[in-house]
Protein backbone atom coordinates (compact mmCIF):
# COMPACT_ATOMS: atom_id res chain seq x y z
CA UNK A 1 0.00 0.00 0.00
CA UNK A 2 2.86 2.38 0.85
CA UNK A 3 4.52 1.83 -2.53
CA UNK A 4 1.24 2.24 -4.41
CA UNK A 5 0.47 5.53 -2.67
CA UNK A 6 4.03 6.77 -3.16
CA UNK A 7 3.76 5.88 -6.85
CA UNK A 8 0.64 8.01 -7.14
CA UNK A 9 2.32 11.05 -5.56
CA UNK A 10 5.43 10.56 -7.70
CA UNK A 11 3.25 10.26 -10.81
CA UNK A 12 2.26 13.91 -10.33
CA UNK A 13 5.89 14.82 -11.03
CA UNK A 14 7.28 11.95 -13.13
CA UNK A 15 4.18 10.60 -14.87
CA UNK A 16 3.57 6.96 -15.75
CA UNK A 17 7.17 5.79 -15.06
CA UNK A 18 6.45 6.21 -11.34
CA UNK A 19 3.97 3.33 -11.57
CA UNK A 20 6.48 1.18 -13.43
CA UNK A 21 9.11 1.74 -10.73
CA UNK A 22 6.50 1.05 -8.03
CA UNK A 23 5.54 -2.22 -9.71
CA UNK A 24 9.20 -3.22 -9.92
CA UNK A 25 9.74 -2.56 -6.21
CA UNK A 26 6.62 -4.55 -5.33
CA UNK A 27 7.76 -7.41 -7.59
CA UNK A 28 11.18 -7.46 -5.90
CA UNK A 29 9.57 -7.57 -2.46
CA UNK A 30 7.26 -10.42 -3.50
CA UNK A 31 10.16 -12.34 -5.05
CA UNK A 32 12.32 -11.93 -1.94
CA UNK A 33 9.47 -12.97 0.33
CA UNK A 34 8.69 -16.04 -1.79
CA UNK A 35 12.33 -17.04 -1.97
CA UNK A 36 12.69 -16.75 1.80
CA UNK A 37 9.58 -18.87 2.38
CA UNK A 38 10.98 -21.59 0.10
CA UNK A 39 14.58 -21.59 1.32
CA UNK A 40 14.76 -19.93 4.72
CA UNK A 41 17.83 -18.03 3.44
CA UNK A 42 18.71 -15.32 5.97
CA UNK A 43 20.49 -13.12 3.40
CA UNK A 44 17.27 -12.91 1.40
CA UNK A 45 15.42 -11.98 4.58
CA UNK A 46 17.94 -9.23 5.33
CA UNK A 47 17.60 -7.85 1.78
CA UNK A 48 13.80 -7.94 2.16
CA UNK A 49 14.08 -6.06 5.45
CA UNK A 50 16.44 -3.44 4.03
CA UNK A 51 14.15 -2.78 1.08
CA UNK A 52 11.22 -2.43 3.47
CA UNK A 53 13.22 -0.01 5.63
CA UNK A 54 13.94 2.07 2.54
CA UNK A 55 10.24 2.14 1.63
CA UNK A 56 9.14 2.98 5.19
CA UNK A 57 11.89 5.54 5.80
CA UNK A 58 12.08 7.15 2.38
CA UNK A 59 8.49 7.13 1.22
CA UNK A 60 6.75 7.04 4.60
CA UNK A 61 8.79 9.21 6.91
CA UNK A 62 10.61 11.56 4.56
CA UNK A 63 7.98 11.74 1.82
CA UNK A 64 4.70 11.23 3.64
CA UNK A 65 5.39 12.68 7.08
CA UNK A 66 7.91 15.42 6.36
CA UNK A 67 7.16 16.56 2.81
CA UNK A 68 3.41 16.27 3.08
CA UNK A 69 2.03 16.17 6.65
CA UNK A 70 4.52 18.57 8.24
CA UNK A 71 4.48 20.88 5.21
CA UNK A 72 0.67 21.03 5.28
CA UNK A 73 0.68 21.71 9.03
CA UNK A 74 3.33 24.43 8.72
CA UNK A 75 1.48 26.11 5.88
CA UNK A 76 -1.85 25.88 7.72
CA UNK A 77 -0.34 27.69 10.71
CA UNK A 78 1.17 30.33 8.41
CA UNK A 79 -1.83 31.36 6.35
CA UNK A 80 -1.62 28.71 3.62
CA UNK A 81 2.03 29.02 2.61
CA UNK A 82 5.34 27.76 3.89
CA UNK A 83 7.35 30.69 5.27
CA UNK A 84 10.35 31.61 3.12
CA UNK A 85 12.68 30.88 6.03
CA UNK A 86 11.48 27.23 6.07
CA UNK A 87 11.19 26.60 2.32
CA UNK A 88 14.68 25.09 2.09
CA UNK A 89 13.70 22.27 4.48
CA UNK A 90 11.15 20.79 2.06
CA UNK A 91 11.78 19.13 -1.31
CA UNK A 92 8.98 21.22 -2.78
CA UNK A 93 7.87 24.10 -0.56
CA UNK A 94 4.71 24.77 -2.58
CA UNK A 95 1.54 22.97 -1.59
CA UNK A 96 0.08 20.65 -4.18
CA UNK A 97 -3.58 19.94 -4.77
CA UNK A 98 -5.64 18.59 -1.88
CA UNK A 99 -5.70 15.02 -3.31
CA UNK A 100 -1.92 15.11 -3.84
CA UNK A 101 -1.19 16.19 -0.27
CA UNK A 102 -3.81 13.79 1.16
CA UNK A 103 -2.31 10.83 -0.69
CA UNK A 104 1.11 11.90 0.56
CA UNK A 105 -0.14 11.88 4.15
CA UNK A 106 -1.81 8.49 3.57
CA UNK A 107 1.60 7.22 2.41
CA UNK A 108 2.91 8.01 5.88
CA UNK A 109 -0.04 6.23 7.52
CA UNK A 110 0.49 3.18 5.30
CA UNK A 111 4.19 3.16 6.21
CA UNK A 112 3.27 3.07 9.90
CA UNK A 113 1.21 -0.05 9.23
CA UNK A 114 4.08 -1.54 7.22
CA UNK A 115 6.48 -0.80 10.08
CA UNK A 116 4.14 -2.38 12.62
CA UNK A 117 3.64 -5.58 10.65
CA UNK A 118 7.32 -5.68 9.72
CA UNK A 119 8.18 -5.49 13.42
CA UNK A 120 5.74 -8.29 14.22
CA UNK A 121 7.19 -10.42 11.42
CA UNK A 122 10.75 -9.77 12.58
CA UNK A 123 9.85 -10.95 16.08
CA UNK A 124 8.65 -14.29 14.72
CA UNK A 125 11.80 -15.05 12.73
CA UNK A 126 14.29 -17.31 14.43
CA UNK A 127 17.63 -15.64 13.84
CA UNK A 128 19.75 -18.47 15.24
CA UNK A 129 19.79 -21.34 12.77
CA UNK A 130 17.20 -22.12 10.17
CA UNK A 131 13.52 -21.82 10.98
CA UNK A 132 11.80 -25.19 11.47
CA UNK A 133 9.60 -24.69 8.46
CA UNK A 134 10.08 -21.52 6.36
CA UNK A 135 6.90 -19.64 5.72
CA UNK A 136 5.13 -21.26 8.65
CA UNK A 137 6.05 -18.63 11.24
CA UNK A 138 3.14 -17.50 13.34
CA UNK A 139 2.45 -13.93 14.32
CA UNK A 140 2.04 -13.71 18.07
Amino acid sequence: MTITLASITHAYEFGTPAFVVGAIVIAILVALSSHYRRTGNRLVLVLYGLLNLWVIGGFGLVGGLWNHAVKVAVSAVNGGTVPQSLERFFMSPDLGSAPYEAIGILTFVASLLAAYFGYRFARTVRWMGRADSPGQERLS
